[in-house]
């Protein structure tokens, strides 16, 4: 017997009509009509409902009605699916963040210790650049506290160069 059914043989032992299952679910009538002649399924949020509603467990629902089983097996594949894809997308955005800082701290360490005129803007261009990356990785970033601190530290990273290049200019370095 499928679940449809079921939840008609229990709607009908409660003397409930499709329109007043629907009031109780916060569902239109139509689709209680199609739960009930299998052309859909509830999802499980309204399928614990409706085992409140009509007093008959979640268990006595789904049993035998192996399609809906085969149904929650893909949606759960799906969610699997779903949630690697975002791993992924998170191990990217931290390898960009990462790969931008450690280009900045390499420009500064060119800089700082192998200081030469005649590379020009080559490294303000690069802290300026590899900032931009990381802000724009930061973006992604689920966590708000991390994302604003992460968006803090590229910005003082990509324009701590030019100011300092400035200050040296203009005291006469």
């Amino acid at each position: 017997m499928e679940i449809g059914e079921k939840i008609k043989i229990a709607r009908n032992n409660k003397d409930f009509t499709q329109e007043e299952l629907a009031n109780q679910l916060n569902v239109s009538r139509t689709a209680v009509s199609n739960w009930e002649n299998g052309r859909n399924y509830p999802d499980l949020k309204i399928l614990i409902q409706i085992s409140d509603t009509l007093n008959i467990s979640i268990d006595k629902l789904l049993k035998d009605d192996l399609e809906f089983i085969k149904k929650i097996e893909s949606d759960s594949e799906e969610l699997k699916e779903l949630k690697e894809r975002e791993t992924r997308k998170d191990i990217l955005y931290q390898i960009s963040l990462i790969f931008s800082f450690l280009i900045s701290i390499f420009l500064w360490g060119i800089y700082l210790f192998f200081y030469n005129p005649y590379l020009g803007a080559f490294p303000l261009l690069g802290c300026f650049c590899s900032g931009a990356l990381g802000i724009i990785a930061a973006l992604f970033v689920k966590n708000k506290v991390a994302k604003v601190c992460l968006i803090i530290i590229n910005f003082i990273l990509m324009f701590s160069f030019p100011i300092l290049l400035l200050i040296a200019l203009l005291s006469g370095f």
